[in-house]
């Protein structure tokens, strides 16, 4: 990597063996050193507050799916379980199921605001932390928007020493409205950031708000695809696909669902490669969280949890 070119601020000093090192800042923000032997590594005061985010252009309301793109088996949904879910607990629900959203909700009022790990920050370009998601391979950290929870994310390493990417969803947050609600309708069509996850480059999210479809004129409620490297986006689904607090990466699929008062509530799947709706199943209540495990989707509603097998089609 020609880290020469892009850094903007450079100390030459000796490390103990008599070894030239460069303590260099980056065009991005990043600390790096420069060793003499022409290896690198990340400086252990490392701050990705001082990241600048990159702004994500305006997004299609209206979704951007690809016409060609690498084809993958059609999927249906076998219900094999169903209960009653008023006045079960989400929480206890996860833990009964071996289910873990890995994700950590934050807020001032919050009683772990105080327990920001090491590492985290609890503010990022004036916006407090919101949330901590984690993966195998990466930490993602949301901070807020003006109305919602969501404007901000930083995507970091494992280890939290280097920043993959910084993203402003200010653009994303800013949907049409209905004209009955007029420039008023903005404090119910902020779409916020739900939910993230990343397969190697490729980035998955989640943004929708939280209230009626014509509040926004039905733009609202999408997954969008996000190349990493190029910070592009490969494919935004149609509207009215994501306002589950989550959604699930299975293989070739996604899944995830729609649903809300007086309006149609499903389930769908998603071809990962192309945003192309594959599955479309109805459901009584709108689901609230949509989670994979073992071959099976775990999903639940309003009033009701369900077990579903993933039945691929040849």
């Amino acid at each position: 990597m020609r880290f020469w070119a892009l850094a903007f601020f450079c100390i030459t000093v000796l490390n103990a063996l008599g070894q030239e090192i460069k303590y260099t800042t980056l065009s991005s923000g990043e600390q790096v050193v420069l060793y003499g032997d022409k290896t690198w590594d990340y400086r252990s005061d490392f701050n990705y507050t001082k990241v600048k985010p990159l702004l994500l252009h305006r997004p299609s309301f209206t979704g951007n799916t690809l016409d060609s793109g690498q084809n993958v088996a059609s999927v249906t949904l076998k219900q094999v379980f169903s209960e009653v879910s008023e006045g079960y607990k989400p929480d206890a629900w996860l833990k009964r199921n071996g289910l873990d959203l890995n994700r950590t909700v934050y807020h001032p009022s919050a009683a772990n605001y105080d327990q920001v790990p090491g590492g985290m920050s609890k503010t990022y370009q004036s916006s407090i932390i919101t949330q901590h998601f984690v993966d195998s391979s990466y930490h993602f950290i949301a901070y807020e928007g003006e109305r919602n929870s969501g404007r901000y994310l930083v995507i970091m390493n494992k280890d939290m020493d280097s920043v993959i990417a910084a993203l402003d969803f200010y653009y994303y947050q800013k949907a049409p409205v209905s004209r009955k609600y007029g420039y008023d309708g903005f404090d119910f069509t902020s779409q916020g950031l739900a939910r993230v996850k990343c397969i190697n480059d490729t980035l998955y999210f989640s943004t929708h708000h939280r209230t009626y479809a014509d509040s926004s004129e039905r733009k609202n409620a999408y997954i969008t695809c996000f190349d990493l490297k190029s910070k592009e986006v490969i494919w935004r689904s149609d509207p009215l696909i994501s306002n589950a607090r989550t959604f699930a990466l299975h293989g070739d699929h996604i899944f995830t669902g729609y649903g809300f008062t007086n309006e149609d509530d499903f389930i769908y799947g998603l071809n990962r490669f192309t945003g192309k709706v594959l599955l479309k199943h109805p459901l009584k209540k709108g689901p609230s969280m949509v989670i994979e495990k073992n071959n099976q989707l775990y999903v639940r509603t309003y009033n009701r949890n369900y077990v579903f097998d993933i039945i691929k089609e040849d």
